[in-house]
């Protein structure tokens, strides 16, 4: 889409997405992602407006319209006059003046304070025709983006291409199976970082989960990382021809960002027997309970949850989803960030009216790993056909509701070897 001469914009995935206050109502805010380019660098920018275009909040049109409406109004904007920010991705937060709606996040305080510069007016059927006067602008850093952390690759993980990976189906909201080019066709999971519903605090549990995966590598039962997806920074500006033609200490400066290393995800081994969930479903026919492994699956599952208590990390969601089986029926436990989420469910009874599990102490958290261990033995035992009393007298010790009561998940891991042997 052309803007002028020199100037042209692509939208980038998922580019456009809204909030509203209730059904009925204007968004409260509406965003769109662009990439804009002028040769021979590119520019990534957000496009947000917030707040209301009608006093009384009521929407005129559909998401379809309102999408085109902020299409329009950014093909509008001369961009060679905003100070686009290089190697990240600029935010253009648009207001109407004297609007009072509420920041979309709380702490989140700008001022627009800026007339739009425009090359040409809204068409007149825009909603943004009528306003266009008296809308004001702030640019800056888009404290929203998709932040992809750096790499230190003098850690000795493992690292592959992003480039390199090509997906071959969604397995839930940013995790993919895909194989990797160049190899043989053996499948893997990736975990991405730009995920669908983004929150910057994703960069953070997956950095997390990559080092507590590197932290239990070759710890059976455990699932095991494989590298350490990178690539140069996604935003990044200039290109070789524009570098070169910097001053040598601009060049040195450029090169040093342009050359480090980002995380753009995680690749795990892929584990093809589904999860735990499913075979508890499955356990409903007789013959299928009868052939699960359970009481072996059992061990290795509280094995693998004494082995993270053993190194300091708490797991916080423990539940049958979180647990993969392997080609060879082994039990492999998921998601070991530790920082990632609860499910409220499985959150052991003194955890309910927590505000944040996570931010509890780490003895705390160990307890209701052990709990909600002790619940999904219970489970398991109402599956199994061997050792089922056995078992469920180990999950109801488990479960107990003075949390000092409860046994150590390492103690779990002694009786229910002893209950397997």
């Amino acid at each position: 889409m052309g803007l002028c001469e020199s100037w042209s914009i692509t939208w980038t995935h998922n580019a456009y997405d809204e909030a509203h206050w209730k059904p009925g109502e204007e968004p409260r805010r509406r965003r769109l992602r662009i990439i804009a380019r002028s040769s021979p660098s590119q520019w990534h920018i957000a496009i947000t407006f917030e707040g209301s275009l009608h006093p009384d909040r009521i929407a005129r049109v559909n998401r379809k319209q309102r999408r085109q409406d902020l299409e329009d109004l950014c093909s509008c904007l001369d961009l060679n006059h905003l100070q686009l920010l290089d190697d990240t991705v600029t935010e253009l937060l648009i207001k109407r003046e004297h609007d009072t709606t509420p920041p979309y996040y709380e702490n989140d305080i700008a001022f627009p304070d800026l007339n739009l510069p425009l090359r040409k007016m809204p068409r007149t059927d825009s909603e943004y025709h009528s306003i266009v006067a008296h809308l004001q602008l702030c640019v800056r850093e888009d404290p929203f983006r998709v932040q992809f952390p750096l790499v230190d690759c003098a850690t000795g993980i493992p690292t592959e291409e992003y480039s390199k990976i090509t997906k071959i189906r969604e397995l839930s909201a940013g995790v993919h199976e895909v194989r990797i080019t160049g190899c043989d066709t053996k499948p893997y999971i990736y975990k991405e970082v730009d995920r669908p519903f983004y929150t910057p605090r994703d960069s953070a549990v997956l950095d997390q989960e990559l080092l507590n995966l590197e932290k239990f590598r070759g710890v059976k039962n455990v699932t095991q990382l494989v590298a350490a997806i990178i690539s140069s920074n996604p935003y990044q500006t200039a290109q070789a021809s524009e570098v070169d033609s910097r001053k040598e200490t601009e060049v040195t400066k450029a090169m040093s960002l342009h050359n480090s290393v980002f995380s753009r995800g995680i690749l795990l081994e892929y584990y093809s027997n589904g999860t735990l969930e499913e075979m508890l479903k499955n356990a409903q026919d007789a013959s299928l309970s009868v052939a699960r492994p359970w009481l072996k699956w059992a061990f290795q599952i509280a094995n693998a949850l004494a082995c993270l208590h053993g190194q300091g990390v708490a797991h916080i969601d423990i539940k049958p989803s979180n647990i993969l089986i392997s080609a060879s029926d082994d039990a492999v436990l998921t998601d070991v960030s530790g920082v990632g989420g609860v499910t409220r469910e499985w959150l052991a009874p003194e955890m309910l009216d927590v505000l944040d599990p996570l931010s509890e102490r780490m003895g705390s958290r160990m307890r209701n790993d052990v709990w909600a261990l002790g619940r999904l033995l219970i489970q398991m035992a109402n599956a199994s056909c061997i050792g089922k009393k056995q078992l469920n007298c180990i999950g109801v010790s488990a479960t107990m509701e003075d949390p000092s009561l409860r046994p150590s998940a390492q103690s779990l891991v002694s009786a229910l070897f002893e209950l397997g042997t």
